[in-house]
Parts: C-alpha cells; sequence; structure tokens
C-alpha cells in the first residue's frame, strides 16, 4: 500500500501497475472514481473483475454477494441483504450493539491491572460478539474474562477468532503472491502449511456450525451453499474493518490528549461520563449517536488515514472508454483504493496528519486553489463528498457500513466514557505504524495494539 501512495505521487491519480504479469489500471481522482462506480446510463458502472474475487472465493459454483461475478446474482443478494441494514433495523439491533460494548468495558474493568492491554485483541473480540448477536443470534462469550493458569483475570482462548485470522491472513498472502498456494501445496508437511491448512478449516466450519447452528453432519453433506458462502461473507467483511477503525481511532487519542479530552467533554456534556456529581452516568442511545460531532469527526478522519479497506475495489473495463484522459480498451482491470486516495496530497491538505478539525472547521484554510475550483474551506482540495470514499460508492459500496459505523461509535463512545487511555513508556506513534501498520486484506496492527488503561472512575 506505501507503493501505491507513493506512486499516486509520483506519477499522478491515474497510473497502471503491474499484479503479477497483469496490468491494472489504478484511479485515485475522486471525481473519476464517483464517475466509474456511480453513471447511471451504464457508461460506467463497471462490473467487478471477476478474478480477484474468486481468489477470495475458491469454491465456486457458490459466491457470496462479495464474490458473485454474475451481476444478475449480485442484484438479487443486494436486494436480499439490504433489508437487514435499514435505518429501522439498525435502531432494533442496538441494544445488542451496546450490550457488547457494555461487555467490553467490564472486561476491561477486569484486566487492565495487568499492564498495557492489546486493544486490538480486545476491539476484535467486542466485534466478533456483535456480528454473532446482531446476524446470527448467537453469543461467543469471547469478552467473559476468565482466571487464567497464573491465576489473574484474562480473557478466554477462542479457536475461532484465530481461525478467521488464518483465513485472512491467508487470503492475503496468496493475492499478493500465488506461489504460496502452490508451495503449500506440493510441501503440505511444512509446519505453516499445516497451520494454514488447520485454520481454513476451522473457519470454513464455524461460519456454519457456529454461527448458523448446523450439525457436522449437516455440514460435511452442504458444505458450498450460497447460505453458507453469505455467512461466512458478513462475519469476515465485519469483523477487523469495524475492529480495526476502532483500535485505529484509539491510537490516535491516545496520541492526542488535548483530542482525548475534547471527546470526552462532548460526552461528558450529553451526561454520558461519571463525575463527582454523577457517579453513574445515563446510558447511551441510539438517538446519541449522531450528536457527538468531536467524536463523528475523530472516525471520519481514522477511516480517511486508515482505511480499513485499503486496496478498494477491483473492476473490469466493459467497453472501450476515457479516463483521466487517457484511452482504456475493453476488458482493462481497474482498481480503486482509497488509501492512496485519501493519502494524496492532490485530494486532502495535510493529507499524511490526523487533523479530525479538517471535517468541522469552516474557516478557509488557504487562497483559492485554481487548479481545483470546487475546493472546500474542510481541509480538502476536492469535493467532500468525493475526496473520502472510505466505503466506496456507487451501488456497488459496503452494504454494512450503517452497521459499522454504529459499532465503531458506540464501542468508542462506552470506552471513552468510562477509561482514560495512554500511549505506554516508551511507545512511539510513529515508529509504531512505521513498523506495525501492515495490509493483510484490512489495515491492521501486525502484534497487537497495546495501551495503558486507566478508569475514569479512579481519577474522580
Amino acid at each position: 500500500m506505501v507503493l501505491l501512495t507513493d506512486w499516486t505521487q509520483k506519477y499522478g491519480q491515474v497510473f497502471i501497475w503491474y499484479l503479477g504479469t497483469q496490468p491494472v489500471l489504478v484511479v485515485t481522482d475522486p471525481v473519476e472514481v464517483a464517475r466509474l462506480c456511480n453513471n447511471p446510463n451504464k457508461h460506467a458502472n463497471l462490473p467487478k473483475w471477476s478474478r480477484t474475487y474468486t481468489i477470495l472465493e475458491p469454491r465456486a459454483p457458490h459466491y457470496s454477494m462479495l464474490g458473485t461475478p454474475d451481476e444478475l446474482e449480485w442484484k438479487s443478494y443486494r436486494r436480499t441483504l439490504s433489508l437487514a441494514f435499514s435505518p429501522e433495523n439498525m435502531r432494533k439491533a442496538y441494544p445488542r450493539i451496546y450490550e457488547a460494548a457494555l461487555q467490553g468495558s467490564r472486561a476491561l474493568q477486569q484486566i487492565y491491572k495487568q499492564g498495557p492491554v492489546d486493544m486490538s485483541d480486545l476491539a476484535t473480540r467486542l466485534t466478533a460478539e456483535v456480528i454473532s448477536a446482531v446476524g446470527f443470534d448467537q453469543e461467543l462469550a469471547a469478552l467473559q474474562v476468565e482466571t487464567g493458569p497464573n491465576g489473574k483475570p484474562c480473557l478466554p482462548d477462542k479457536p475461532f477468532l484465530q481461525d478467521v485470522k488464518t483465513q485472512l491472513d491467508w487470503t492475503s498472502l496468496t493475492l499478493g503472491s500465488p506461489w504460496y498456494k502452490l508451495l503449500y501445496a506440493v510441501m503440505p508437511w511444512l509446519a505453516e502449511a499445516r497451520r494454514v491448512r488447520r485454520g481454513l478449516q476451522g473457519a470454513r466450519q464455524a461460519a456454519i456450525q457456529t454461527l448458523l447452528c448446523c450439525s457436522p453432519l449437516t455440514l460435511s453433506q452442504q458444505p458450498q451453499t450460497p447460505l453458507a458462502m453469505n455467512a461466512g461473507l458478513f462475519f469476515i467483511a465485519g469483523y477487523q474493518t469495524t475492529s480495526n477503525t476502532t483500535t485505529w481511532a484509539l491510537l490516535e487519542l491516545a496520541s492526542d490528549q488535548g483530542l482525548q479530552d475534547r471527546v470526552r467533554q462532548e460526552l461528558k456534556a450529553a451526561g454520558l461520563v461519571p463525575t463527582l456529581q454523577q457517579p453513574q452516568p445515563r446510558d447511551l442511545e441510539y438517538a446519541d449517536l449522531t450528536k457527538l460531532p468531536v467524536l463523528e469527526s475523530v472516525i471520519k478522519e481514522t477511516l480517511r488515514l486508515h482505511a480499513t479497506g485499503p486496496m478498494g475495489t477491483f473492476r473490469m473495463t466493459d467497453k472501450d472508454m476515457t479516463v483521466g484522459g487517457y484511452r482504456v480498451p475493453k476488458n482493462t482491470p481497474v482498481q480503486l483504493p482509497p488509501y492512496p486516495m485519501h493519502l494524496s496530497s492532490a485530494n486532502f491538505v495535510r493529507p499524511l496528519e490526523f487533523w479530525p478539525e479538517r471535517w468541522t472547521q469552516q474557516a478557509p484554510l488557504s487562497p483559492i486553489d485554481k487548479e481545483h475550483p470546487d475546493a472546500t474551506p474542510t481541509g480538502n482540495r476536492r469535493n467532500l463528498s468525493t475526496s473520502w470514499n472510505a466505503f466506496s460508492c456507487g451501488p456497488h459500496n459496503c452494504i454494512g457500513q450503517a452497521l459499522g459505523l454504529t459499532e465503531v461509535r458506540t464501542a468508542l463512545a462506552v470506552l471513552l466514557a468510562n477509561f482514560q487511555f495512554d500511549l505506554p513508556v516508551g511507545f512511539s506513534r510513529d515508529q509504531y505504524l512505521k513498523n506495525e501498520q501492515v495490509w493483510r486484506i484490512t489495515l491492521q496492527p501486525k502484534c497487537g495494539m497495546p495501551l495503558t488503561v486507566t478508569p475514569l472512575v479512579e481519577t474522580l
């Protein structure tokens, strides 16, 4: 992803790179991205490049909504599944989302004394609980603290979550270098090959057996149904994406105590933070989530600087067309990656800074940009609605974004209302991002995210 960002700065917002021997057109110009995804007259709204998605889903003929190369099948899935993410259903799901956030808060209250807490692990467990409860009416009990072998409280071992991580790591590994798949196939005795096989089998079985309550017999009889594929998609697509957004937001807030205090003051003004006068704050309500502009700006900036799906979507031109002034022939793969798009100086002012105020500041920041006369005064050189593309755009945008945003807002509001987060002694944010922020389908911490946690009730 760093290379794509560097190439965007060096070669411009439309260029070609090679995925193996296959040339791929990369587009990070927000105007062109919107045109390619949104055009209602079928000048664009390009179909998916099926090769990339069949790598993700090798179990043809049944595909999920994400992986199907068939436009009619995709429309059928989209019409059916979009009802689950309606505003009304989000309101109905909110109590379970809030309860999962409270479980995370209670778990953190029990384990924080052991030293810096891996907030990446806690956020992952919280997200898994939300998806299991809201999507499958199941409880994973991933946040139920138990006593470890050393007699101290700890979070339980959950093989299912580790299997899902193995599935995602394997997918990103083979997508970047398909030779790994061949290596592990011809040398199955390798320890890593055995680990991958166990993880892949565990993730696929658990997606049906754990989440859909199927017996092992049913699982063995129908292992490749569309129901299984979409069940796996909905768990995995919302699993690390949402948890990583929560994790990166906590890192940025721990790195800027002034910003963390402003978010907490906003929560305190809403009666959500314990105080001497109100030791027991009121419950966070669904209606509160749209009334916290400082927190919202932190989330938007987190999704800009740490785009959770950094590679974006892959499409295929279905006719000869012009993109960014270049003639592009039919059947050319096109990539629309948000990560280099969000970090491009052509799209954002101070693109490499975590600067949430860009989303709320109203005063002009610089003279009128003659090259981009549509520049906004909020820290973006291009129009706000197109320069930020965290969930893609057009009919193929992220179907679960309403659930993901509801969860991130709820989790951060509950955690920040109850705990102070700080960087551990000797911890450098910039060095951490340089060494530990990695792409494995999602943009995630390589080896966890340790933060020092202090309950606010201890500071009263």
